[in-house]
């Protein structure tokens, strides 16, 4: 039969509320109370329930997860981050998705956030990186994260230092990451890269655009409308995106696309046209999915730390809705470049499929 508190209260002798008191840290009384109840719960190994918890303090413990996005891996990963900082804490998950495919508006979205009395939030993109989102959760009072993609900016406006200061973010520079790639792919030896972009309302999607263009400028290599195609974050897109490049006047003999997802579609519709993959095409994906590993050959790709980056802004979130003070409210992450198979091998530039 389950220990409950009123077991603790006969043992101890006081009251119910005493104890609850206890439990939640808002106990002022005695040192020589807070003893008894101190024993009485380790001698019945008491262990609380989260939900009399919630009940008897009045105060929500449930933070909740916002996204928008079909990578399921992606958003497996982001819970387990989370789940991951929650383990010692009373807090739970509550996951509020929002598909991908019929957009939420920003007053429907808020309602949302209302009806759950959430003690915080952790937003991701594209919510995280809409404007009259944040404002509207700045009105609600409601403590949050933002998980963004951008690079920290060390000479931000007085405005936008204190934007962060109520908002911490977790920054992931993917424009870094794609000049790193596209570095990558012309070290090799190629000068026709193509590129697949994703949902074009997503900032990821553009920054590793704009990072992908700035390094074909640094090696003062031209820039082909023809060679850039943005839909969505999907294996079709990938495969008829790809069909569509190789169909250009200036055919890629690489091509880097915005996930893994979209990527693998790259590769399936290379082995459709007996095109050979890394010899004749050299691809890069996004993220490290099992996608990364599931397709032959094994993609090189972009590693984002989705895990550590949604353990952080819990990490964040709890100090912000506890109003302990941290010296740090944003963390940059960089992700990094795995190389497998798609990109290794004899290359055969410009060759004519």
């Amino acid at each position: 039969m389950r220990t409950t508190m009123k077991d603790v209260a006969l043992m101890a002798g006081v009251s119910i509320k005493t104890v609850s008191r206890f439990i939640n840290n808002e106990y002022l009384g005695k040192e020589e109370t807070k003893a008894k109840v101190a024993n009485a719960i380790e001698a019945l190994n008491f262990v609380p329930s989260k939900t009399a918890q919630r009940l008897a303090s009045a105060k929500t413990f449930t933070i909740g997860l916002a996204y928008r996005n079909p990578n399921a891996y992606y958003v497996i990963d982001l819970q387990t981050g989370l789940m991951n900082c929650f383990n010692d804490s009373h807090y739970e998950l509550f996951i509020l998705p929002c598909s991908s495919e019929n957009k939420i508006t920003e007053e429907e979205f808020i309602k949302l956030v209302t009806r759950s009395e959430l003690a915080g939030l952790v937003l991701t993109p594209p919510f995280s990186e809409n404007e009259s989102i944040i404002s509207a959760l700045n009105k609600l009072t409601l403590p949050f994260v933002r998980i963004v993609s951008g690079e920290i900016n060390p000479h931000a406006t007085i405005e936008a230092q204190a934007n962060r200061a109520q908002a911490p973010c977790i920054f992931l520079n993917d424009k870094k990451a794609a000049f790193q790639a596209t570095e990558y792919l012309i070290q090799l030896g190629h000068r026709h890269i193509g590129f697949l972009g994703g949902n074009i309302d997503h900032q990821s999607s553009k920054n590793r655009l704009l990072g992908y263009q700035q390094a074909l400028r640094s090696n003062d290599i031209g820039i082909n409308k023809s060679s850039i195609i943005e839909e969505n974050f999907s294996f079709n897109f990938g495969v008829e995106g790809t069909k569509k490049l190789l169909q250009s006047l200036h055919k890629p003999t690489a091509i880097i696309a915005a996930n893994d997802e979209i990527a693998a579609g790259v590769i399936f519709a290379a082995q459709q046209l007996g095109i050979k993959v890394p010899e004749s095409l050299a691809i890069i994906g996004f993220e490290n999915s099992p996608f990364s590993m599931q397709t032959f050959p094994a993609l090189t790709t972009v590693s984002i730390p989705s895990v550590e980056m949604a353990a952080m802004a819990g990490k964040f979130l709890i100090e912000k809705i506890e109003q302990k003070c941290s010296k740090v409210n944003q963390v940059e992450f960089t992700p990094e470049m795995i190389t497998r198979h798609s990109t290794e091998g004899q290359i055969i530039l410009n060759e004519v499929y």
